[in-house]
């Protein structure tokens, strides 16, 4: 990240060995504030750019906060792996919150190494270091925990729930660690070149073989016990469609998250190490600025889409998630629902029914069969359940209606 700012430093013209040595202006009576409006960069790229970082941010904060919603209303979500889901949507939050609204603000200026923004820039650079590593570490962790689960499912099942909460614990005070050394660059050049490897084979290097090995073989095994049910089953070779299935959902997954990892992160790193030991062999400083700009989208990115990858597959988080969002929009959404008593045999059928009519009825409202012609209802989906139990009285059939 550094070794990248010296290409802001050559493009602005500051002659310095080392931008976090750069001496803040000492006379900043003359200059115009950090949100000046003619500081800000008027051209079509610039807006476009800071645009796309902009739809970001909402995306990832809805999403993540969603998954510390649901885990916070329902308790069968608290177990002791989805820990670190949890953890990992915390530090994606805090990506959403802060990191992207910093960089989008810092990518607006013209000049985004000019002194009235340049401690905006050294709190930006702090505060990204600690929210990258936290979610690079965590999504470490998730790969050796489903590798524990896979290789020794008995010994997992017998982890306590502290184990996780220390995995937890050690990433968020690796991240800070790293990015409290961060100020140590702007000693010499030799602590600059070992941040940045440092920084490379804790957060890149050892990630990345840990996560691609980890699911990997996780595929391995999969493959293998779906093999060797069958071969038990039966003595034709091969997999069932079933077992076949399975398996290919396994390596869908496999290598969603894995090129996922290295398309978000290991391009970003890979130029921030040629910068910081041959800063010639990029780029002019224009072109690598734009490539810079997309490498953070990168990297952002995969903050905003980890949680449909590890939190929103599961059944439980999907059901959680529609219960919240029915209690904030009963109505409005089109999944608020009300009971209509309906006179018949003795199923129960569950209907969803769109309202027509002008004057919409309160949610969860009961009214009789008879007056859904009034009502203007049309039913669109129709669901058998279990019979109910037979009785003298003539039986009741009660239809959820869930209306726009």
């Amino acid at each position: 990240m550094a070794a990248l700012s010296e290409t802001h430093r050559n493009n602005s013209r500051i002659n310095s060995s080392n931008l976090n040595s750069m001496a803040l202006p000492t006379t900043p009576s003359f200059r115009s504030p950090c949100d000046d409006p003619r500081l800000f960069a008027s051209s079509a790229v610039s807006v476009v750019v800071a645009s796309c970082y902009a739809i970001l941010i909402p995306v990832t904060l809805l999403g993540n906060g969603s998954v510390i919603a649901a885990f916070a209303t329902n308790a069968r979500l608290r177990t002791a792996t989805n820990i670190l889901i949890l953890g990992l949507a915390a530090s994606d939050l805090l990506v959403g919150a802060f990191a992207v609204p910093f960089w989008t603000f810092i990518v607006s200026h013209a000049d985004i190494t000019a002194g009235h923004c340049y401690s905006t820039y050294l709190i930006y650079i702090s505060f990204d270091i600690f929210a990258g590593c936290a979610s690079i570490l965590q999504l470490t962790a998730i790969a050796l925990e489903r590798f524990l689960s896979t290789q020794w499912p008995l010994f997992h099942r017998k982890l306590p729930q502290y184990v996780y909460c220390i995995m937890l614990l050690v990433s968020w005070l690796c991240a800070l660690t790293m990015a409290a050394l961060q100020p140590l660059q702007a000693k010499t050049e030799t602590w600059r070149k070992s941040y940045t490897v440092a920084l490379f084979v804790s957060c890149c290097c050892s990630p990345l073989v840990i996560i691609v090995t980890s699911y990997c073989y996780i595929f391995k095994i999969s493959r293998f016990q779906g093999r060797r049910r069958k071969t038990s089953s039966s003595k034709r070779c091969g997999l069932t469609p079933g077992g076949a299935i399975k398996e290919l959902n396994v390596a869908i997954t496999v290598a969603v998250i894995t090129v996922l990892f290295v398309t978000a992160w290991f391009p970003f790193f890979v130029v921030t190490v040629i910068a910081t030991f041959c800063l010639g062999c990029l780029p002019s400083p224009p072109a690598l600025l734009h490539l810079v700009k997309f490498l953070k989208f990168l990297q952002y990115s995969s903050s905003a889409i980890n949680p449909y990858i590890y939190a929103y597959r599961n059944t439980e988080m999907r059901k959680t998630l529609a219960k919240i969002a029915r209690k904030l929009f009963p109505c409005d959404l089109g999944i608020g629902t009300r009971n209509v008593i309906d006179r018949g045999d003795s199923i129960q059928r569950y209907r969803q029914s769109i309202i027509q009519a002008d004057q919409k009825p309160e949610c969860y409202q009961t009214i009789s069969r008879n007056n859904l012609s009034s009502a203007g209802e049309v039913f669109v989906q129709d669901t058998k359940s279990k019979p109910a139990k037979k009785s003298q009285k003539k039986n009741k059939k009660k239809t959820k209606v869930i209306y726009l």
